[in-house]
């Protein structure tokens, strides 16, 4: 997407865009790229003796998305 294409965008939709922006680079905050390949994620699993099976896998991204700070 290029910056571009908002730069005609109405003030209410900058705002909002800015505030999501500004969200996502907050300190403790971001963005989780939970695309890995399947023997990236074997590569972890590895890292830490467990096997890499589609239920590790599963179990390993749900602790991504479910963990505490």
């Amino acid at each position: 997407m290029s910056a571009e294409k908002y730069a005609k965008a109405e003030p209410e939709l900058k705002a909002e865009l800015k505030r999501i922006a500004e969200a996502i680079v907050a300190p403790g905050k971001g963005i989780l790229a939970a695309d890995e390949s399947t023997t990236t994620i074997g590569k972890r699993l590895a890292d830490i003796n467990v096997p890499n099976n589609e239920d590790n896998r599963r179990a390993y991204r749900q602790l991504l998305f479910t963990a505490a700070k």
